[in-house]
């Protein structure tokens, strides 16, 4: 995974102009959500694979790599897996992004069995990812070794620049061939503070010190978040 990106929870009815807009703003790839969790206690909630399809043609028709994003409890990794692995098939996507968060705290061998059924649902071209909280200090129990695999995408949402860098760091040390980050559409560092947050947090001179950057997500973008994305994606462009 390389470039900028943003997340998609919910996927609309006009996926042409999605993958428009997208294109318009440099965006090199998009998360479609295949599982995400709703309800207390939560339940997972799957995504029709009608409009991920739809949503993976329009994005792979304007340039710009889908990739199945989900979110599973830690009861039935493998079922999850096995339907993420659905959803990839079913929209041409180019890799699968884990979501291991509080689900798997204390539970190592489900984040093993989560990212073991996950691989197992890829083609060789295709990538994996996994996404979570930005340090491990703040949760100790999280089994971080276990959710090493491809890309690392720490959730730097509302942590200050400098612990953002110590979060690019310390996913590198662990393993990750490559780091790119999430920032926020949402909350302080958003908005029109947004652009001055990432390149503070991920720029060193002219040059990104990740691979890439996404941004958590669509329906909260704003045109200034838009614009901000523009300038973002010119950082990996000639790269």
């Amino acid at each position: 995974m390389r470039g900028t990106g943003v997340f998609l929870r919910a996927l609309g009815d006009d996926p042409r102009g999605a993958a428009k807009r997208a294109s318009d703003h440099g965006l090199s790839w998009v998360a479609l959500m295949a599982i995400g969790l709703v309800g207390d206690p939560p339940r997972d909630h799957r995504q029709e694979l009608g409009p991920i399809a739809d949503h993976g043609q329009a994005f792979r028709e304007a340039g710009i790599d889908p990739w199945v994003w989900f979110f599973p409890l830690a009861n039935a990794p493998a079922k999850a897996a096995s339907f993420a692995g659905e959803a990839l098939r079913a929209c041409g996507g180019s890799g699968l992004i884990l979501d291991v968060e509080r689900p798997y705290s204390g539970r190592p061998k489900a984040c093993r069995r989560l990212v073991a059924a996950s691989l197992d649902e890829l083609g060789e071209e295709q990538g994996i990812a996994t996404t979570s909280y930005p340090l491990s200090r703040f949760h100790p129990a999280l089994p971080w070794e276990s959710m090493v695999a491809g890309t690392g995408m720490p959730q730097t949402y509302t942590i200050p620049p400098d612990w953002a860098r110590r979060a690019v760091r310390e996913w590198r040390a662990r393993g990750h061939g490559s780091v790119v980050p999430i920032g926020p559409a949402y909350g302080p560092r958003s908005g029109g503070r947004l652009l001055d947050y990432l390149r503070e947090a991920y720029v060193d001179g002219d040059a990104p010190i990740v691979e890439g950057i996404g941004v958590w997500s669509w329906p909260q973008l704003s045109l200034r978040e838009w614009r901000a994305l523009e300038v973002v994606s010119s950082w990996f462009a000639i790269r």
